[in-house]
């Protein structure tokens, strides 16, 4: 009988060898397997992370590029509000300016030499000038001179 056990052990031995290469080849499958859906999974969390990344960015941009007009809105505004001021200052000094120029002698000398002047180069006989009715009082004498008493001053 120890022929048969030998034989017996040699066929157990041999049916163990053949498990223990299929089970080395299933767990090789097994691990190849993982190995190539991990890669899957890898891949596909890579792509979604930067389709996200790309969103975020996007989103990001667009937020960033709606403030920045909002706040050189707000900055053209306050810089047109500013020019307004200056310019109606500016106005607002012209308009005192001239109104008190109009009241003085030079304006009066200047009005009345001016009107002599534009008497001689237009040779005019029929001459009628029209003066404001604050002014006429104070230059109806100067124009009537000015102009040879060839003009008619009305108000």
């Amino acid at each position: 009988m120890p022929q048969q056990d030998s034989k017996v052990t040699k066929f157990i031995a041999a049916i163990n060898n053949d498990a223990d290469m299929r089970m080395q080849e299933i767990q090789k499958e097994i691990d190849e397997f993982n190995k190539i859906e991990l890669q899957k999974a890898t891949d596909e969390a890579i792509d979604e992370a930067k389709a996200k990344y790309q969103r975020d960015k996007a989103r990001l941009k667009s937020k960033v590029s709606v403030e920045y007009s909002e706040k050189e809105m707000e900055k053209r505004r306050a810089l047109i509000k500013k020019r307004n001021e200056i310019t109606l200052s500016v106005f607002d000094d012209a308009l005192k300016q001239l109104s008190k120029y109009t009241l003085s002698d030079d304006y009066t000398k200047w009005m009345t030499d001016n009107i002599a002047k534009s008497c001689r180069i237009l040779n005019a006989d029929d001459l009628k000038l029209i003066v404001n009715k604050r002014d006429y009082d104070k230059i109806k004498n100067e124009l009537l001179k000015a102009t040879d008493n060839k003009a008619k001053i009305e108000t």
